[in-house]
């Protein structure tokens, strides 16, 4: 069976350096049944990941700096079997690293930020949302 285990195909100090998958990544879409990106450092997983219709385990484990997925995985009908480690998603006392930070505008980056969609959500208040919307600290 066709697996795709990151630590294996590159050395220690590559591993650790990479954030981001190759664009060549999607050639292995057509075959793949498993992806492992146990423990690495990825920030995102390429949209590409829809494409894997083989894909039946998906495991990025403790990734610390992987804070989300691709709705594209949604894609991967038959993925029945992954690990994903909330507290490294979303951190807690034992993981303090910071959450990634929002676009400041829509102006730069199309997106609306936390900030405007606070203030959609309650127009007309007595304080302006968007001066009120604090992110929680996990420490």
């Amino acid at each position: 069976r066709p697996e795709f285990i990151l630590r294996g195909v590159l050395s220690g100090l590559e591993f650790k350096q990479l954030q981001q998958l190759p664009p060549r990544f999607r050639l292995l879409a057509p075959f793949t049944t498993k992806i492992d990106l146990y423990s690495s450092s990825l920030v995102c997983i390429p949209p590409e990941i829809g494409r894997f219709a083989c894909l039946e385990s998906f495991s990025p484990y403790t990734s610390y700096q992987l804070h989300f997925f691709p709705y594209e995985l949604l894609h991967a009908l038959r993925l029945s079997d992954s690990c994903v480690s909330t507290r490294a998603i979303y951190g807690n006392f034992k993981n303090c690293m910071p959450f990634p930070l929002l676009p400041p505008d829509t102006e730069s980056t199309g997106v609306p930020s936390l900030q405007v969609l606070a203030h959609r959500a309650m127009p007309g208040t007595a304080h302006d949302a968007a001066n009120q919307l604090a992110l929680p600290e996990i420490c």
